[in-house]
């Protein structure tokens, strides 16, 4: 008796059909096993892309006790299926420091404070450092869910963002380190808050407020464009204000890197701020950062999104 299981490493999940054939037979039996905890890229884990082959062991050939030999060979292929993704997993503990003096950083090196934010991917907490009693954000995601939702290349991404671009307008990393089932970004903490709640409490901004504004982000996304980093989801909630009044750029989980002319065809972002292109799915590129960067400006400046709707969901 051996099994085949199939995955791809552009799988949009992380479960996986696991084909039981006896071979006495040649009856095939398939069982679908869900959301195996695999804490490591998919490529990493299936070494062939497509199918990968293994035997099972202590396989028993009486026919009376098929079924229940089956259910035990499957629980052990799950466990060893587990078992690898575990032993190839070798990266576990701190992955980056800004500070050179400090090598290494753990959950434990840190106090949970409170929850500042929530995304489709995880977490945002205010913590404090426990040694230096510095206050960061911490950006907190589960591994099983990255796989899930195919976040495997976009957290890459933000990850290189964050650690690598040092900009004055633009959020960056200080520590980043992972468990078997999570990863952690240590961000600086910006203590204003998001620009969103600024703008709902007042309602509108000044004009004088607005250019200030947005010049800022204009020199923030010029900067992300010079790089071939398209920014891709503009908005209130994502942009931050520091102590001195001055904007930061955060969360680049829906950026992308385009080389030239390269164009990018996912239907992603806010639906206020989708410039057309992105609505006919025709390819967008740095163009459709602009376009959401007006958006942006006509809402400091009259306090709701130019193509604002309660049925937006059903026109787009």
């Amino acid at each position: 008796m051996q099994c085949l299981f199939f995955g791809d490493s552009n799988d949009n999940n992380n479960n996986f059909d696991i084909n039981i054939i006896n071979n006495d037979n040649n009856n095939i039996q398939n069982i679908n096993y869900k959301n195996i905890n695999i804490n490591n890229n998919m490529d990493i884990f299936f070494n062939e892309k497509n199918i990968k082959k293994c035997s099972i062991s202590n396989c028993c050939n009486d026919n009376n006790s098929k079924n229940n030999s089956q259910k035990i060979q499957t629980f052990n292929i799950i466990n060893n299926i587990k078992s690898s993704a575990k032993k190839t997993n070798n990266e576990i503990g701190t992955i980056f420091s800004k500070h050179k003096d400090i090598q290494k950083v753990a959950l434990n090196n840190f106090k949970n404070l409170k929850v500042i934010g929530r995304g489709t991917f995880g977490k945002v907490c205010l913590v404090q450092y426990k040694l230096a009693k510095k206050y960061y954000a911490m950006k907190i995601m589960k591994k099983n869910v990255l796989l899930e939702h195919n976040q495997i290349k976009c957290t890459l991404l933000e990850k290189n963002i964050l650690q690598n671009l040092n900009y004055p307008f633009l959020v960056g990393m200080v520590f980043c380190f992972q468990t078997q089932e999570r990863i952690y970004f240590v961000m600086n903490y910006i203590p204003g808050g998001e620009l969103f709640q600024h703008l709902y409490n007042c309602q509108y901004f000044s004009e004088e407020k607005t250019k200030f504004y947005a010049a800022i982000i204009g020199l923030a996304l010029e900067y992300l464009h010079t790089h071939g980093i398209v920014y891709r989801d503009i908005k209130p909630d994502n942009i931050l204000i520091d102590s001195d009044g001055y904007l930061k750029l955060a969360d680049f989980g829906m950026a992308k890197l385009l080389k030239n002319e390269e164009k990018a065809f996912s239907f992603c972002g806010t639906p206020y701020y989708f410039a057309p292109e992105i609505i006919t799915r025709e390819g967008h590129n740095k163009a459709a950062d602009w376009w959401r960067y007006g958006a942006l400006l006509y809402e400091m400046l009259f306090g709701i999104p130019p193509f604002y709707s309660k049925i937006i969901e059903k026109n787009v």
